[in-house]
């Protein structure tokens, strides 16, 4: 929606203003946007909004283009949206899931447990998907462990707990190697957790599937920090060149760091910056 008309419609429910060209004032404005604000609405977005709705009251005749332009740089430089992350919602989410679609349950709790992405479990329809296979359950052999495939040609094999395991090894029973683990697709997914985001009153908007991304970030730091026998078991799980980087760090004494570096490439992030932004 355009923000002009959004902004109008905010002054006819709040101060009764029917006539567009009445509403364009900055003090009422600036009313508006810091109520965005506060709503989590991220500052670059408002700073379009305001602008867009300045360049109208400049050719309405309302206002100076200095008050305008004043109205813009009150603005902060970046205030970062709410944080996607479920946190303790998270397993209550799965879990109403999982009583309509056992299956997308079972998605979700691997996706929770992982980190994967939505395309590297289910099929997206999208270009370069990396669907979880019946094959990729086999890794040279090592029971408990699951090849996954991200995007940009990043892959990983993945240590799942006994009981994730044996629920994958049980779904994929009697398929062949080359059929997809899961028959639900990423919209069916996404839909299900819409359901039951809707029934707990827990928002999903914006959030959705990836918000479990979010949560491993965090959640997975916190574990390998508190627990030294998770934590040598990751480092000797992370590829040569990432091992690298954590002795480095480690060797630094900048011991945070190193264990980022490790939840960093469990997600497959190119950069370990992005994985600090899920986990703020």
């Amino acid at each position: 929606m355009d923000a002009t008309i959004r902004y109008a419609r905010w002054a006819r429910a709040e101060h009764g203003i029917v006539c567009v060209s009445s509403a364009l004032q900055p003090e009422l404005v600036r009313a508006w946007m810091y109520q965005r604000l506060a709503e989590g609405v991220a500052a670059a977005t408002l700073k379009q909004e305001v602008c867009g709705i300045g360049k109208a009251a400049r050719i309405a005749g309302r206002g100076t283009s200095a008050a305008w332009t004043a109205l813009v740089r009150e603005l902060p430089r970046r205030t970062p949206p709410p944080s996607r992350a479920y946190g303790p919602d998270g397993d209550r989410l799965v879990n109403h899931v999982a009583t309509r679609s056992p299956e997308a349950g079972l998605a979700l709790r691997f996706i929770q447990e992982t980190g994967a992405r939505i395309g590297s479990v289910v099929p997206t329809g999208e270009p370069g998907e990396h669907r979880l296979l019946v094959e990729q359950l086999h890794v040279d052999g090592q029971p408990g462990f699951i090849h996954l495939e991200a995007k940009g040609g990043r892959t990983r094999d993945v240590r799942l707990s006994a009981e994730l395991y044996a629920r994958l090894q049980d779904l994929a029973l009697g398929k062949p190697p080359n059929a997809p683990v899961f028959g639900i697709t990423a919209g069916h997914l996404r839909y299900e957790l819409h359901l039951a985001g809707e029934a707990l009153g827990i928002p999903t908007r914006g959030r959705s599937v990836h918000g479990f991304r979010y949560d491993y970030a965090a959640r997975r730091a916190e574990e390998l920090a508190s627990d030294p026998a998770a934590l040598d078991q990751a480092v000797q799980d992370l590829p040569s060149r990432a091992r690298a980087d954590y002795e480095r760090l480690r060797a630094a004494w900048r011991d945070d760091d190193a264990i980022d570096r490790i939840v960093s490439e469990e997600l497959c992030h190119s950069r370990v910056a992005i994985t600090n932004y899920y986990q703020r």
